[in-house]
């Protein structure tokens, strides 16, 4: 089965890998000579995403002791932009109208989003929530 995305050059049969192995964070992937300078090749390999987002999020490629900069990571299904406002602080007080804004990462075509809140706070029985609410 090939894969090729735009703008990406087909892989010359003679250079195609012909080992990968994964280690850890690193894979080990044997390629053998031919491929050309200036193409734009692309490869899939298998990972096991992190549990949580990394703080520093590279990935490098090595080749013949030389390494690429790095260049960005993957980024997890999760949201970005998130925060919390909340019209009472006061200890105690109910029914406090709080806001959640969050960015997804990715398109969500429906389910159920679960916000957890510190064992310490209860969360009000929302019902259903009316359009003055989203």
């Amino acid at each position: 089965k090939v894969w090729l995305e735009e703008g990406l050059h087909l892989w010359p049969r003679q250079s195609a890998p012909v080992a990968c192995k994964g280690d850890g964070h690193q894979a080990r992937i044997e390629v053998p000579a031919g491929l050309d300078r200036g193409a734009v090749y692309g490869l899939r390999v298998g990972v096991r995403n992190a549990a949580a987002e990394p703080a520093w999020s590279r990935w490098t490629i090595d080749y013949n002791g030389e390494s690429s900069d790095p260049f960005g990571g993957l980024d997890l299904w999760t949201f970005r932009s998130l925060s919390v406002v909340s019209a009472n602080t006061a200890k105690g007080a109910r029914n406090v109208p709080v806001t959640f804004s969050f960015r997804p990462q990715n398109t969500i075509r429906g389910g159920l989003l679960r916000l957890e809140l510190q064992p310490s706070y209860r969360m009000d029985d929302l019902g259903r929530a009316s359009e003055g609410d989203l």
